[in-house]
């Protein structure tokens, strides 16, 4: 007996996950490259082989597509942030070492965030800007700056350190490689897809930082 065709309606669930993931990559991608202004639903659509009325139905509008591609993002990166040492007595070559790794692993990977970041966030105006300081920013600045207090307390750091500002150091030195990526690999001659350019570029900023605020016993 032939199968009787679904009627129109709502998706099934497993066909319903299989649009949002596909919406969401279309974001990840079109937001990254032209920014979220200059996309359009129909650009989304496309991309994903849907119609425009299915952004509407799973995300309720660009700007609602937009909230849930940040919200995955932050899924994927807060579970690795969080395991950054900084309990007790931490190891500060450590915490540097780890946070190197898991921003120049987990950008280059996916080259939107760092694009999506300077149109959305630095940028004046951007549309993330305080979403990103409020449910990513300050968690991880109030961990780090907390564990390079502690390091500087413990006598592993100089004891002149300002740990907010070593924090400003800190993050300079990993965002900015990556955030410049685009200017850096044509003027420089490197590219961050090959492994070894990433781990030289990670051991260079582990020695800059590192040799600033050691303190003398520790270094």
């Amino acid at each position: 007996m032939a199968r009787k065709s679904r009627r129109p309606g709502r998706p099934r669930a497993e066909e319903g996950a299989a649009v949002r993931e596909r919406l969401l990559d279309a974001a990840a991608e079109l937001f990254g490259r032209q920014g979220f202004a200059r996309t359009s639903l129909r650009d989304l659509a496309s991309a994903a082989g849907v119609t425009p009325a299915m952004v509407s139905y799973y995300f309720g509008s660009k700007e609602g597509l937009y909230s849930a591609l940040l919200e995955r993002a932050l899924e994927e990166l807060l579970p690795d942030a969080a395991a950054l040492p900084g309990d007790g007595a931490p190891d500060p070559e450590a915490l540097v070492e780890r946070l190197f790794a898991l921003v120049t692993e987990r950008f280059t990977e996916r080259p939107w965030i760092p694009a999506l970041l300077v149109r959305e966030v630095l940028e004046e105006g951007g549309a993330f800007r305080e979403a990103f300081i409020e449910r990513f920013a300050s968690r991880i600045a109030g961990r780090l700056v907390g564990a390079l207090d502690e390091a500087r307390r413990g006598g592993q750091l100089r004891e002149d350190l300002d740990p907010r500002l070593a924090y400003a150091s800190l993050i300079s030195l990993v965002l900015f490689p990556l955030i410049g990526r685009p200017i850096f690999e044509r003027i420089l001659g490197l590219s961050l897809d090959e492994a070894p350019v990433r781990e030289k570029l990670k051991r260079h900023g582990r020695r800059v930082f590192l040799e600033g605020v050691l303190s003398r016993e520790a270094s």
